[in-house]
């Protein structure tokens, strides 16, 4: 497990967490722009390397930005939950604080909805990331049209206790995230493995997320939601050889994901064969990309070694 201190959380760019608990072992947490970079690079290379007979580059470009966006949509507890999180860093180490931690219900529905309008006002990227998006944590379920609609229920309410502004804050991490993602790119292209395997879909994703971070920072979330409900019979709604596709990106961001979070988990917090799996698949087919940006600009997080 990576080491934590104090610095690191108060690094974290926009104060906003992917993960955050207090564990016996200590605080147990991930930056949200860390975490959604670090995913995209392991994603990508799991696409190129285990799933290369299903996808091509345009798909692998999929695979990346579903990544860089699967979990923006945990902004919205971050913040409707701020004082919970404030005491969860200022007090984890004293016995009444061990166990807590921040769920982050519906997240993934407040991220496809958000990749859903840009796509549907633009008619740039997919259909087939939102789908991603939105069943990331499905795994070979589905996702119940109720459960969607509740999540935005949820997301409306939890939206109208936050005091800050969170347009405001969306677009700070969408900075962050494309800034982390843009330093990444240089360093992991400077390998020339990489750059082949990956050079165009890294590209792709990367153009798309600084139209997707112009877009939004000049979009209401207001609106967004209004037209969110509606919007989903446009990602629901695709055929089968999309559907598939979705269906194969998800599976790949869920493995990513399993992977990149199981790095910052003590080892005796987890006895779940599908997140070992994850973690080792992460660990065989794209540890390499994270030790040699690690080498090459130290800034960059490297959890898998």
């Amino acid at each position: 497990m990576c080491e934590i201190t104090q610095r690191d959380i108060l690094e974290c760019k926009c104060g906003l967490f992917a993960r955050l608990e207090c564990t016996r072992e200590g605080l147990v947490y991930e930056c949200l722009d860390e975490h959604l970079v670090n995913v995209a690079l392991a994603a990508g290379l799991i696409a190129r390397r285990v799933y290369k007979r299903f996808l091509n580059d345009t798909d692998i470009g999929y695979v990346i930005l579903a990544s860089l966006l699967h979990d923006v949509g945990k902004i919205i507890r971050n913040l409707s939950l701020k004082d919970r999180v404030e005491r969860i860093v200022e007090k984890c180490g004293t016995d009444r604080i061990v166990g807590q931690h921040i769920s982050f219900t519906y997240h993934e529905i407040f991220s496809t909805a958000l990749h859903g309008f840009y796509n549907w006002i633009t008619g740039r990227s997919s259909k087939i990331v939102s789908r991603a998006i939105l069943l990331h944590h499905q795994g070979l379920r589905g996702l119940e049209t109720r459960s969607y609609l509740e999540g935005l229920a949820m997301i409306s309410d939890d939206i109208a206790k936050i005091k800050e502004d969170v347009h405001t804050k969306l677009t700070c991490l969408l900075e962050h995230v494309k800034k982390r993602f843009s330093n990444a790119i240089n360093v992991t292209l400077s390998n020339p493995s990489f750059k082949e395997e990956l050079g165009n879909a890294l590209s792709y994703a990367l153009d798309e997320l600084n139209k997707i971070t112009s877009f939004l920072s000049n979009t209401s979330i207001t609106v967004i939601l209004e037209n969110a409900s509606a919007l989903l019979g446009t990602w629901i709604g695709v055929d089968v050889r999309e559907a598939e596709k979705a269906r194969i990106i998800a599976g790949i961001l869920m493995i990513a994901d399993n992977g990149i979070v199981r790095s910052r988990v003590p080892r005796a917090r987890e006895a779940s064969l599908y997140v070992n799996e994850a973690e080792w698949v992460t660990r065989r087919f794209a540890s390499e990309v994270f030790r040699h940006n690690a080498t090459n600009a130290p800034n960059v997080a490297d959890c898998l070694q």
